[in-house]
């Protein structure tokens, strides 16, 4: 209760047991905020502290003027008594001709962001009226009038409306409805400044926005657009962003977003100080490193063909057709496996099994043989050609092992903080001047938010991308202080959690950032076209199936007889020779 009260009034007010009132009068008179003689403000007596546990529901004040409850407001606005979505009423029956002032009283509680309200007042004949107000839209309930609509800063009418004392019969009480009512469902085309990060194209090989902007974009319109809101972007670079230092001082543009300039901020990173003006978005990140992949030597990049299951089953193959091959040829285990060895190499044998079925069996073994001499041949010219890389970091604490220089943007901080990378890292502007760094020192490392380290290894095998499990990194959409609709926004985004339509969209635009982003090549490397390497591919393949017919040809050769098979040709050659004739005579 606030205003120049008699004391006896409390003797005589309506108490209830679980109730607590808070009497803003006590002993000692607040100079400062004197600014009428017949007015008074006091400083609450250090006992009423001692059963006050929760934010004041009703505020009650009385004989007070306008800029006294300026004043007040702005006192107890960091409080525990400051209760956003409390009713306050603001009684100046007191003397006549008061209802005058009924939008000056509104604009100040509006200021801090206050909607509940009513204003009581006499009119010059002494009539009592309740004004009441919306600031939103002209929504009200049954048998309030409209008396007056204001624009406000933003362009958007405020509109007040009243209602005679008379109107009030019976039992109804003016701390009900509809005197006080929820505001917030509809909102008439209200204007929401939302300020969106998004990651600089340079920053980035790839032309779309990150994944997570565009999930909290998608959310963000469906609810404001469902509360009938005008949505007023604006884009800025993700660099931007601005975050809250050791002692507690916002910078960039999150303490723009705190000065009012602008109502909510899309994905900004947790604050475990700032619990206040967030609302969770259930979407999740982590803390990932990006590094260079080591280079393997000739040797290993051979023996990495395969694994090593892979390695022991060709070994064991190889040591029973030795075994089996001796038994049938009867020669020794060294011949039969240099035998092998010619053919794994494309190299003429020097002996061959002789009944027929054994020779069936031996040439799907050779074919065998010029498949995987063509795979190794591939590969050992890959080599040659590019090398062969390895994920060398296997987990995130392998960077301190092999002494990597870490470099962190400052909002990472926070997340590393507690931690051994807290004094293996170096701050950084931005992504891109590590990524410019590693370009010239294979011993550095980028600490990136998951989602966007994805997006910059992608298509580049020459880099990894290492996840930190224990540090998770949540977002979070960001409001300014005291803002009203975030109690409705905050109910509207559980619900779209609760019913599945988060997870739905999580879905749908994972897959949408796998297919649908597109590669940027890197400077200074030229592709090849298929266009330019088809002659070779073409000339391969011929090659591969004129080596195949000779070598049909000399099996039937051998097993029919010269004579039979050149007999055999011209009858084919002669068939094939006459279709042709009378297909084009006829």
């Amino acid at each position: 209760m606030i205003g120049n009260f008699n004391d006896t009034l409390f003797d005589d007010f309506p108490l209830k047991s679980q109730h607590t009132t808070v009497r803003l009068i006590g002993l000692e008179q607040i100079k400062s905020l004197k600014i009428l003689p017949e007015e008074k403000a006091y400083k609450m007596k250090e006992s009423d502290f001692e059963h006050l546990l929760l934010p004041a529901n009703n505020v009650f004040m009385s004989n007070i003027s306008v800029a006294s409850v300026k004043s007040v407001m702005s006192s107890i606005k960091y409080s525990v008594l400051w209760n956003l979505y409390g009713r306050y009423v603001i009684d100046q029956t007191w003397r006549r001709d008061s209802c005058t002032n009924a939008y000056a009283y509104f604009k100040v509680l509006w200021e801090f962001e206050i909607q509940n309200a009513v204003f009581m007042c006499r009119d010059v004949d002494g009539e009592i009226y309740f004004f009441i107000f919306n600031p939103f839209s002209e929504r009200i309930p049954e048998g309030w009038i409209s008396h007056q609509r204001v624009l406000q800063k933003k362009g958007h009418p405020l509109t007040i409306f009243k209602r005679a004392y008379d109107r009030f019969l019976g039992p109804v009480s003016f701390c009900e409805p509809p005197v006080f009512f929820d505001k917030t469902t509809a909102l008439g085309g209200y204007p929401i400044k939302i300020m969106e990060l998004i990651a600089p194209v340079k920053d980035l090989p790839y032309e779309l926005h990150e994944y997570g902007i565009q999930v909290s974009g998608t959310i963000v319109d469906t609810i404001w657009y469902s509360l009938n809101a005008t949505m007023r972007k604006s884009y800025f670079p993700s660099s931007q962003r601005g975050t809250i230092d050791k002692a507690g001082h916002p910078a960039g543009l999150l303490k723009r977003l705190l000065q009012g300039d602008f109502d909510m901020q899309l994905n900004l990173d947790y604050e475990r100080d700032f619990w206040r003006n967030q609302v969770y978005t259930y979407l999740e990140s982590g803390i990932c490193y990006l590094a260079w992949k080591d280079v393997l030597g000739e040797e290993k990049g051979f023996s990495s063909l395969f694994s090593v299951e892979i390695w022991l089953l060709l070994a064991s193959t190889i040591a029973i057709l030795i075994a089996v091959f001796q038994h049938q040829l009867k020669v020794s285990y060294a011949q039969v496996a240099l035998n092998l060895l010619r053919g794994i190499l494309g190299v003429s044998m020097f002996y061959e099994p002789k009944r027929p079925l054994d020779r069936v069996s031996f040439y799907v073994l050779v074919y065998s043989f010029i498949v995987l001499n063509l795979y190794f041949q591939s590969k050992l010219l890959s080599l040659l050609t590019a090398p062969m890389l390895k994920e060398t970091i296997q987990c995130p604490y392998d960077l301190i092992r092999y002494r990597y220089r870490v470099f962190a943007e400052h909002r990472f901080e926070q997340y590393l903080y507690d931690t051994d990378f807290q004094y293996y890292t170096s701050r950084i502007e931005s992504v891109k001047f590590c990524l410019d760094r590693m370009k010239s020192d294979r011993k550095a490392a980028c600490v990136s938010d998951c989602w966007a380290g994805a997006i910059m290894v992608m298509g580049k095998e020459y880099m990894q991308l290492v996840e930190d499990e224990d540090l998770p990194k949540y977002f979070v959409h960001v409001f300014k202080d005291n803002f009203c609709l975030i109690r409705v926004y905050r109910k509207m985004y559980s619900r779209l959690f609760q019913s599945g339509i988060l997870r739905y969209l999580q879905k749908v635009k994972i897959r949408v950032a796998r297919s649908g982003y597109e590669l940027k090549p890197d400077e200074g490397i030229t592709g090849i076209t298929l266009g330019q390497v088809k002659f070779a591919f073409y000339f391969l393949v011929y090659g591969l199936l004129g080596a195949g017919l000779t070598f049909l040809t000399e099996i039937a050769i051998r097993e029919f007889g010269q004579k039979k098979v050149i007999k055999v040709t011209k009858a084919i050659i002669r068939r094939f020779l006459d279709k042709l004739k009378r297909y084009y005579c006829s």
